[in-house]
């Protein structure tokens, strides 16, 4: 900005007040991205004479701060592998109960701060100690070239195997770029362009617009959300010259912000919701909307950093500064402002307006570091290359001809972009990936249109591509208002009467699509489900004999989290799960969590973390039942029913129960009509289960036994959590063979349903048993079966000659 005074001003201020001598455990990531690269951004910034901020008085004390700050972070490299522990004491070190488990990016991402201050202090030993780390973790790559979450300072073998571009990975790749850049050491591109070309290989979807999040070993799918860390990933594209991959990626990022006006830390893109709705001011979509604009000088990228602009202005701005926002959906704000709001969002806002900014002309070696801080470096500080190198080529960006930087103008929500930078069809094909809707014309034009209704043919088809129609019963006919509920797989209505539908026309043309009921949004892959009961009045049916089954199980959400010992818990990894047709139905929004045990071992011999994982078919030992009390366990599939399982599980006094199929998929878990047995039947089970892919389990096994230690010490807790909530208890049960029509052609996202389930009294004949109703039968919760073994009175001998009937109490004394 210009601003000399004020920054000769702040500097003189953090000399003054700012020391490292604190009885404080930091993030080594953290404080060195954010607080080592800006002392040296600054002191780079103060002593060159060149770029209007040099300090006559100036002594180098920013640097002596970041080189005190970097001896004590030091200690944290004194592992096996070379790869740090991801916290450290800045007054005594690592900490005796430090975890072992870091992430890829945290190991990764240190090599441009503890590499310039290496150069400038003459101390190699700061570069030398980062280079090993990130170099330790690319070593550690599987066979399809690709780094995974977590791994395991002291082994260096991987807690975590999901590979992508976004959190826990992000800015490793982005630092292999950025180091050749900046040091011109050609390793770390030749590094770069490996990894680059497993991301594209095994990562990016097929159709060129999705990076995954999947298997480093197997490839095969992890989860199916993208986070928007990921977002500044086609910034990085932009940097390397693949521009087309770049401009792809910003849209598909882009039109989800326009959608919410803001980027959800989690989009799930099976689903087209967010997976985790909060937005705390990230810079990265801002990031790529310069870099791209630096690269292909579009207007359109000044006009979606416009849009980004308002719409923070809009949704962000307090009295006292900008407030993160808590729900993208619902607009509710936190009272919270991270720093990185003024290092980068607010940063390359500024610079992508600013096109005279010293910044944007500046023809010399620099990066900005993931932190946005400005970081050059003279080419005094390069490494001289000797003769023998002198066959290395020299690099520049690839020149991409096929660019299309002209497209079709579109109009785009409430503003018309000048020039999209892709086609028309592929922005409505992104468009429909998730799930936002352009309104076009002739909509506007006909929002009073009533004619074609449902269920009337007509004798040519609708030649608009959008209508609202208003659902009127007979006169004669008396509706309630109608029930919208939001399910899984989209929206279940009791009725259709008296509802408003705005629907449009499928790409193919042999349809409609309804994608709002009255002001509900219906996204792209959403259905639409109304009982039959529902519906005849217009279709005239009040019975089928079509009948399919649907599945019909109330669906739960599990997430997965690491718990540190004096940390807030962290954000998790969202699991898909399929719940057991037995046992407790969790409400919408109720919520068990807990600490995730490993059940291993078959006699008190064993502990019960150790060996392979355990089936849960036998009573459990003392040993088993002390991990397992008051909390989750995880045991395989096999040798017994899964009731037997959950019987024995609860006897021991868990909260829950987790299943890992001997496959990558899961199954539902059938209810079990016997009594007795080892477990006895399913009648009266009182802890929620549920399964997940064996992949999966074997990913939560690894992280369960690593925080293990933690919960082994006099069963104090800590490690790896996981939570369970129930999501929408109305179920929709029994296809039938009906079609709603409108216009002569299908609505095809609407289904009709042979009845609902869970809607409250009057939805029929309940089930009255497990998932789907009580009946006159007590709902059970966990830990009513008995004490459970680690309570006063209660043996191992008890166990053994439990009672199993009736209610099943467990004898005591």
């Amino acid at each position: 900005m210009g601003d000399k005074p004020r920054f000769e001003e702040a500097v003189q201020l953090v000399i003054d007040h700012v020391h490292f001598n604190k009885d404080s455990r930091v993030q080594v990531f953290e404080v060195t991205i954010r607080m080592m690269g800006a002392l040296l951004s600054a002191h780079q910034l103060a002593v060159d004479r060149t770029m209007g901020f040099y300090l006559t008085w100036y002594k180098g004390e920013l640097l002596d701060l970041a080189r005190d700050l970097a001896d004590r972070l030091m200690p944290a490299f004194e592992t096996p592998t070379g790869i740090p522990f991801p916290r450290v004491n800045l007054r005594s070190g690592v900490l005796p109960y430090e975890t072992n488990n870091t992430c890829a990016a945290g190991a990764g991402t240190l090599l441009l701060e503890f590499g310039v201050l290496s150069r400038l202090t003459g101390a190699p030993k700061y570069e030398q100690a980062a280079k090993k780390a990130l170099l330790a973790v690319w070593a550690r790559r599987s066979g399809l070239d690709l780094v995974g979450n977590g791994l395991d300072v002291q082994t260096g073998e991987w807690s975590f195997p999901m590979a992508g571009i976004g959190a826990g990975i992000d800015s490793l790749y982005e630092y292999l770029f950025k180091a050749y850049v900046l040091f011109g050491e050609v390793e770390y591109l030749n590094a770069f362009d490996v990894a680059y070309q497993a991301v594209l290989a095994h990562i990016r979807h097929s159709d060129g617009y999705i990076y995954k999040n999947i298997n480093m070993a197997t490839g095969a799918l992890m989860s199916s959300w993208i986070d928007s860390l990921a977002a500044f990933f086609p910034g990085l594209q932009a940097l390397i010259g693949d521009l087309n991959s770049a401009i792809r990626l910003h849209h598909v990022y882009y039109t989800v912000w326009r959608r919410f006006r803001a980027l959800p830390e989690r989009f799930d893109f099976h689903t087209k919701t967010v997976n985790i709705p909060n937005y705390p001011l990230r810079p990265e979509l801002i990031e790529s909307t310069y870099m791209l604009y630096q690269a292909t000088r579009n207007p359109y990228y000044l006009e979606v950093g416009e849009t980004l602009l308002n719409d923070i202005e809009a949704m962000s701005r307090v009295d006292c500064g900008y407030a993160a926002l808590a729900d993208v959906s619902k607009g509710l704000r936190e009272d919270r402002m991270e720093s990185f709001f003024l290092s980068e969002t607010l940063k390359y806002l500024y610079l992508l307006f600013d096109e005279d900014n010293f910044v944007n002309r500046l023809d010399s070696n620099f990066v900005f570091t993931t932190e946005g801080h400005f970081l050059p470096l003279g080419r005094q500080y390069l490494s001289k290359r000797d003769s023998a190198d002198s066959n290395i080529p020299t690099y520049v960006c690839p020149r991409i001809t096929s660019l299309n930087l002209n497209g079709t103008s579109l109009s785009g929500g409430n503003r018309v972009h000048s020039s999209y930078p892709l086609p028309a069809a592929e922005v409505a094909y992104i468009n429909d990936l998730v799930g936002y809707v352009e309104l076009a014309e002739p909509l506007g034009a006909c929002n009073a249109i009533r004619e074609p209704a449902f269920g009337q043919s007509a004798d040519s088809s609708p030649v608009q591509s959008s209508y609202r129609v208003n659902v009127q019963p007979p006169k004669e006919s008396a509706y309630p208002p109608a029930k919208i509920i939001r399910s899984l797989n989209g929206l279940i209505l009791d009725h259709m009467a008296d509802l408003t539908f705005l629907i449009r026309l499928n790409s193919a043309g042999d349809g409609f699509l309804v994608s709002k009921v009255n002001d509900i949004d219906v996204l792209a892959d959403e259905i639409i489900q109304v009982p039959l009961e529902g519906v005849s009045f217009i279709t005239g049916d009040t019975k089928t004999e079509d009948d399919e089954t649907l599945d019909g199980y109330p669906s739960v959400h599990l997430t997965a989290y690491i718990d540190l010992p004096a940390d807030p818990p962290q954000d998790g990894v969202d699991i898909h799960v399929m719940p057991a047709e037995f046992g407790v139905r969790l409400e919408p929004d109720e919520r068990i969590d807990g600490t995730l045990v490993a059940l291993t071992g078959h006699s008190p011999t064993v502990p019960a973390q150790d060996g392979p994982l355990s089936d849960g078919c036998d009573p459990y030992t003392l040993i088993q039942s002390q991990l397992a009390h008051g909390r989750f366990v995880m045991v395989s599939r096999g040798r017994c029913t899964f009731a037997e399982k959950a019987g024995w599980a609860e006897l021991a006094g868990a909260t829950g129960m987790i299943v890992v199929n001997t496959e990558n998929r899961v199954l539902a878990m059938a209810r079990d009509t016997r009594s007795g047995g080892r477990g006895g039947g399913d009648d009266g089970v009182g802890i929620p289960a549920v399964m997940v892919t064996n992949e999966m389990g074997a990913a939560l096994a690894r992280l369960a036994r690593a925080g293990g230690d933690a919960a082994r010490d006099e069963l104090a807790g800590g490690g790896l959590r996981v939570a369970l909530v129930g999501n929408d208890g109305v179920v929709a049960v029994g296809a039938t063979g009906i079609q709603i029509q409108f216009g002569g052609k299908p609505v095809k996202n609407i289904q009709v349903v042979r009845k609902l389930t869970g809607l409250g009294k009057d939805d029929g004949a309940p089930d009255k048993t497990g998932w789907f109703g009580t009946g006159n039968k007590a709902r059970r919760r966990w830990g009513t079966r008995g004490p459970g073994l680690l309570d006063g009175g209660s043996t191992l001998k008890c166990l053994a000659t439990c009672i199993v009937a009736g209610d099943r109490k467990c004898c005591a004394g």
